[in-house]
Parts: structure tokens; C-alpha cells; sequence
């Protein structure tokens, strides 16, 4: 018996193009990152305005114009008048309320845990509800409640962004 011993060539293994996707599949996995990107900077815009008129000397009360360049309010930050005394009131402030609201929280827990009474389903309905008010709503109520009064804007406010109900003079 004789064999034949010619060989055939394989195939060449053909090759088909990668499917592409519809476009918002192909930039879908940059679309969001670039998306968050610009969201965290527009959030950070005030807070490098802040840091940029930091270095401002301003004329008067205000720092909403650039002067000049100056390094006063970083070496004697203390310095402007009645700057001590404010920080003193904040952390006074801050200290006592932190004590109060420590002690009115910790018995006001124990009571919701440890007896039953009416109301106590309110209550707890009252705690929880700042917790669960995002600061936009909170943001929004209060917005809608200076501009309903329509009280005016306290003397060196910030001038433009303070809407209320009343003209400006």
C-alpha cells in the first residue's frame, strides 16, 4: 500500500475585523472619568479663588479686586482687627454646643432605647429627618424662605449673589 505523502497547506485562519460598538460603548469608558473631572474642578473653583485673593492686599473691607501681591494675611493672619476675638467666640461656641448637644443626645438615646411612649416614633422621625435632607433641599427651602420674607441683605453681604424679594438700591 502506497500513501500518499503530499500535504496540503492549511488555511490561513481568517481574520474578521473587531465588531466596533456604537459610539457611546466605545467612549463610554472615558466619558466618565472626563465627565467627574470637570465636575470635582467646577466645585473646586471656589476654593482656588479663595486661596489666589489670599495673597490680595485689599484697599478696604472687601477683597473682590486685585491690588497687589502680598504675603501679609499668611505671615500676621491674626492682625485684622477683631479677627482674635471672633476665633475665641467660634470655639467657645463650638465647645459648649458640642457639650450640650453631646448631653441632650446621649440621654435623649437612652430614652428612645430604653422606654416606650407616645410619640416616640415622631421623634425619631424628627432626629433622622436632617440626616436625610440632602444640603440642596435644606439650600433650596432656606432660599425660598429669604426671598418669601424678603428681607434684606445683611450691611456687607455679598452684594449680587443675595437674592431677595426687594430691589436694590
Amino acid at each position: 500500500m502506497a500513501t500518499d505523502t503530499t500535504t496540503v497547506p492549511a488555511a490561513a485562519p481568517r481574520t474578521r475585523a473587531a465588531p466596533r460598538g456604537s459610539l457611546g460603548q466605545r467612549l463610554g469608558p472615558r466619558v466618565l472619568p472626563a465627565f467627574t473631572a470637570l465636575a470635582i474642578l467646577y466645585l473646586m473653583i471656589p476654593i482656588i479663588v479663595m486661596i489666589v485673593f489670599s495673597f490680595n492686599r485689599p484697599e478696604g473691607k472687601f477683597n473682590y479686586v486685585w491690588n497687589e501681591f502680598s504675603l501679609s494675611g499668611w505671615l500676621h493672619p491674626f492682625d485684622w482687627p477683631g479677627l482674635g476675638d471672633a476665633v475665641r467666640t467660634s470655639l467657645l461656641i463650638a465647645v459648649l454646643s458640642t457639650v450640650a448637644a453631646t448631653i441632650m443626645g446621649t440621654m435623649l438615646g437612652l430614652a428612645l432605647t430604653r422606654y416606650h411612649f407616645r410619640g416616640r416614633g415622631a421623634l425619631n422621625g424628627i432626629i433622622f429627618l436632617p440626616m436625610a435632607t440632602p444640603e440642596i433641599v435644606l439650600g433650596a427651602s432656606m432660599l425660598t424662605l429669604f426671598v418669601a420674607t424678603a428681607l434684606p441683605p445683611l450691611s456687607g453681604s455679598v452684594p449680587t449673589l443675595y437674592p431677595t424679594g426687594s430691589p436694590r438700591s
